[in-house]
């Protein structure tokens, strides 16, 4: 059977990928992650997922990690790398991990298909006004594959993840917060009327979109699928939070500097550069975004599952009193 390699396969788009692969018994799976004890990565392997532990930017363990691999899925966590690292040294780094990723997956000759999950580059879509860092380090990797390893990258399908709504249950920065009994707040560096792209339910979504991919290479090679679900503000996210909940909330803007004093010089001023630049850079026509291949972007309607992915209402809908 042909075997599949899932990166990052404990986080929200990995365990997504092989939850959906689970499902085709014609896959072989293999999931890399930082702690094959870690809970998640138990479960998976109860499930029959060989998993494997170790350092994404160690081409030696990814060589033997890719072995035999008909089919890669890759990721790379930036918001890890953050702490010992500044904003651009966080960034430095996820490159350093794709270039080793790309090498590794170019020496293994089984591979077929190779599909990498990115972000469009700021710093390209605004001319050079706006960068931000976990956006652009990625594309500039895609940038290296193309000249450095050209195999890999005709052989690529690339995946752009937008918003996560999952953020307003995990993510203590995105969270709704209790003022009092029935009534909530949504504080974010973002207008009320600025429109940002979401992903929908990301876990299940991803897992759809990669294996509707790997399903239908001959048209999905060399194309760039945006995971855009819906485009919307932060005060409809809020009407959507009272409509799942029949809770009161209100959204209302942070200043940068605020945002940044709340969550710190690393992690809020990137979280700011990325809220900033989908304010002034909106994505609502998915022709504005560039695609990475050797072909025209793909929407999910194209690839043939626009009615299987699960939007902004129907994610926040699943997520019900988590969200409170």
């Amino acid at each position: 059977m042909p075997i599949a390699v899932v990166l990052g396969s404990t986080g929200s788009q990995g365990k997504g990928v092989i939850d959906a692969l689970l499902k085709d018994p014609k896959w072989t799976l293999r999931g890399i992650c930082r702690n094959r004890n870690s809970a998640t990565a138990l479960e998976l392997s109860e499930k029959g997922v060989e998993m494997v532990d170790g350092d994404v930017g160690d081409e030696e363990f990814l060589l033997k990690a890719f072995t035999g691999a008909d089919a890669i899925f890759a990721i790379t966590a930036y918001w890890h790398l953050l702490g010992p690292r500044d904003i651009d040294q966080a960034g430095e780094e996820e490159f350093r991990q794709l270039q080793s990723i790309a090498i590794a997956a170019s020496k293994t000759e089984t591979l077929n298909h190779f599909v990498l999950s990115t972000i469009p580059s700021a710093e390209l879509m605004s001319n050079g006004e706006h960068p931000v860092p976990h956006f652009d380090y990625k594309n500039k990797a895609v940038q290296w594959m193309k000249v450095h390893t050209n195999k890999l990258y005709e052989i690529t399908t690339y995946v752009y993840v937008a918003l996560y709504p999952n953020n307003f249950v995990n993510e203590a920065f995105m969270r709704f917060v209790k003022v009092r009994p029935g009534g909530y707040f949504l504080l974010l560096p973002a207008s009320p009327t600025a429109v940002m792209p979401f992903s929908g339910e990301i876990t299940h979504n991803i897992g759809v979109v990669v294996d509707a991919i790997l399903a239908a290479p001959e048209k999905t090679i060399g194309r760039t699928v945006p995971l855009h679900t819906d485009h919307a503000t932060f005060t409809e996210v809020v009407a959507l939070f009272e409509k799942v909940t029949g809770q009161t909330a209100v959204y209302s803007e942070v200043s940068d500097e605020s945002f940044e004093h709340l969550y710190g010089p690393l992690f809020g001023r990137e979280l700011v550069l990325g809220l900033r630049f989908h304010e002034k850079y909106p994505s609502e026509d998915l022709n504005d975004l560039p695609p990475l291949g050797t072909g025209t972007l793909m929407t999910l309607e194209e690839l043939g599952v626009g009615d299987r992915v699960i939007g902004l209402e129907g994610a926040m809908k699943g997520f019900g009193d988590k969200l409170l």
